[in-house]
């Protein structure tokens, strides 16, 4: 099995102005979701306004209104950026281990896994619980279902090649998403340093925590390897 690949080629973050320096060219957009991942990064998510994504831009505090209608449609946003390059990299990942659909389950967990760590405020928007009425947003409704719907039908291959139990896809798929973002969530939080891994170890655990979901899929009298 190959190592796990590293998300960071799949968000092109834009460098934010130093501060007092205003930023002039048209990617504004690029520069206020990176601005607010870093705050997110330093503050939490609900510890910053647009206007303080504005000022870490180098912008005026007007200036994110003509893209972004208020701060929930930044965090969508940024929740679509998430949503595109887990997506992509799952598939990437898939094709990459060629025919095998345990090998491919195993690596979207492990996309998931890497993708926390790589971008946690990302990932904490996401997945998290921040972004207030999503409804308003369906190109972001359409990336994550889809990413879902990725992740069952992977299930679905599995379950016709023998090497996931029986039962609803769906609820399998449910359960697959719930034990790695659980996991991801308790490492972007600290948890797993403060309950003893070191923070070197702590990315390599959320990879293997991840891959013991896989034990959990396989069929009850199958020994997994």
């Amino acid at each position: 099995m190959k190592a796990p690949m590293s998300t960071a080629k799949m968000l092109t973050l834009k460098r934010v102005p130093r501060k007092g320096k205003r930023y002039h060219h048209g990617n504004l957009p690029e520069a206020l979701k990176s601005a607010a991942t870093q705050l997110i990064a330093t503050k939490g998510v609900e510890g910053f306004t647009l206007r303080d994504a504005a000022t870490a831009a180098g912008v005026s505090g007007a200036a994110p209104y003509r893209h972004f209608a208020d701060r929930d449609a930044l965090l969508a946003a940024i929740a679509l950026d998430a949503a595109k390059a887990i997506g992509a990299e799952m598939r990437e990942a898939a094709e990459a281990v060629g025919e095998n659909p345990l090998f491919s389950l195993q690596e979207a967990g492990r996309v998931l896994a890497q993708f926390a760590n790589d971008h946690p405020a990302h990932f904490t928007i996401l997945f998290g619980a921040h972004l207030h009425e999503r409804s308003k947003y369906p190109e972001l409704l359409v990336a994550d279902r889809e990413n879902f719907d990725y992740l069952v039908n992977l299930i679905r291959r599995n379950q016709k090649a023998g090497f996931v139990r029986d039962g609803d896809p769906f609820e399998l798929g449910l359960a697959a998403l719930s034990l790695v973002t659980g996991i991801a969530n308790a490492y972007i939080s600290g948890a797993i340093v403060r309950y003893g891994a070191s923070p070197k170890e702590a990315p390599g655990y959320i990879r293997r925590l991840a891959d013991l979901l896989y034990e959990g899929l396989a069929p009850r009298a199958q020994e997994f390897s």
